[in-house]
């Protein structure tokens, strides 16, 4: 019963975050944007703990993406912090570029817009669930009696 309702949730999810990448947020010299990407899509999953149910992702910026996160030094891309070149991308073009001295004098990284998708997934997908046990009898039977014998 539970796994059904969590793929609905999670699809519901996973539809939210579609749109939002449709918008295109995140252009160079911006706030970053979702990335535009089946990984991205598929780094989503569910677990089910008892009667919770929760929406995980394994992404390294999901928590950033979800929270919104302002402009930051990444103190890590400096010799001071241990990276002597960067490699990135310039208008298409792989380039590499030496890092600065010291940590002071870091690159700002722009931040991440704030995303409502899993907030607004979460809602719609409980609402989705719940009027499907309401208004198919079929789909209740078989959540609730394992399908037709």
């Amino acid at each position: 019963m539970m796994k059904k309702i969590a793929q609905i949730i999670l699809d519901t999810v996973i539809d939210e975050a579609k749109k939002d990448m449709a918008k295109g947020l995140g252009l160079a010299g911006e706030k970053a944007g979702l990335p535009n990407s089946d990984k991205f899509l598929k780094s989503f999953y569910y677990q089910i703990d008892g009667e919770y149910i929760e929406i995980v992702s394994d992404w390294p910026t999901a928590e950033a993406l979800t929270e919104g996160r302002p402009p930051f030094p990444m103190w890590w891309l400096t010799k001071e912090g241990g990276t002597k070149k960067a490699s990135m991308r310039v208008g298409g073009n792989k380039v590499v570029r030496t890092t600065p001295i010291r940590m002071k004098d870091a690159w700002i990284h722009p931040g991440f817009y704030k995303y409502t998708f899993l907030e607004r997934g979460a809602r719609k997908g409980r609402e989705k669930a719940i009027k499907m046990l309401v208004e198919n009898p079929r789909f209740f039977h078989d959540l609730f009696f394992g399908g037709a014998k």
